[in-house]
Parts: structure tokens; C-alpha cells; sequence
């Protein structure tokens, strides 16, 4: 959880943010809801997010509603990313990334299979001629 005024300084409220949604449907109470408005029909989820229990808006346009915080931003979809980011401390400034490059990857990757199964396959007929064996000793003591 952070606080609307750790995510948007200058805000000038203590108002605890709980999730950040970027769709109606799962949107709950103390969340964050980001959406773009593109046409007249999306003012409708602004009343929704309101009546699920949203903190604050974020959005493309400007709102004038005083019942909650309206955040207007530039693209909203741009933003959302960077606000889960945010909310979760950048996770990936935490994360060590490692990543196979080039065109021969996958060929290589694909040869290595090859080369395991035929280990195993190996190994198998190794079991097998001892298994034999095993066989053959048994049958002659009897």
C-alpha cells in the first residue's frame, strides 16, 4: 500500500492506495483505476469506479468531480505501466536479467536436446545389456 502522494507528488493528500486497475471490472475499494477516455460512453466508468470503492482516477482527460481525486495525464495507458512500477518500488532495478542472443540460439538449443536424448537412450541400453546379463547368469545356474 502507498499513499495517492507518494505516486503524484503535489497532490496534497494522504489518501492510501491499495491496488492500481486499469479495468472496471476489478476495480475495489482503495484502488487506483487508470483508463483512457475515448469517447462519451467512458464517463460512465468514472461513475463506476466511484461506486466500487476507487480512491482516485487517473485519465486523459480532465474530470470536474470533487467526490475523488482526478489525475490527468497525457495517455493514460503510458502511465499505468509505470505507475504499477512505482506503487511496487521498481521491482526489476532489483532483478538481474541474463538473455541469449543471436541468430543461432534456438539451433543450438535444439542440438543440446539431441545430444541429451541420445545420452539417455545410452544409458537405457547400458541397463538393458546388464539386465541381460543379469538374465543369462540366472538361466545358467538353474
Amino acid at each position: 500500500m502507498k499513499k495517492l502522494n507518494d505516486l503524484y507528488q503535489g497532490i496534497g493528500t494522504d489518501i492510501v492506495v491499495r491496488g492500481i486497475k486499469n479495468n472496471i471490472a476489478d476495480v475495489s475499494n482503495g484502488d487506483l483505476f487508470v483508463f483512457n477516455i475515448k469517447q462519451i460512453p467512458d464517463y460512465d466508468y468514472f461513475d463506476e469506479a466511484i461506486k466500487k470503492g476507487a480512491c482516485a482516477v487517473v485519465t486523459n482527460r480532465s474530470l470536474r468531480d470533487s467526490r475523488i481525486p482526478v489525475i490527468t495525464v497525457p495517455d493514460a495507458s503510458r502511465e499505468y505501466p509505470y505507475l504499477c512500477q512505482k506503487f511496487y518500488d521498481f521491482p526489476d532495478r532489483k532483478m538481474q536479467m541474463i538473455g541469449i542472443t543471436g541468430l543461432m540460439e534456438r539451433p543450438v538449443l535444439h542440438l543440446y536436446y539431441k545430444v541429451f536424448l541420445v545420452l539417455v537412450w545410452l544409458v537405457i541400453l547400458d541397463l538393458m545389456v546388464e539386465v541381460v546379463r543379469l538374465f543369462q547368469i540366472l538361466i545358467r545356474k538353474i
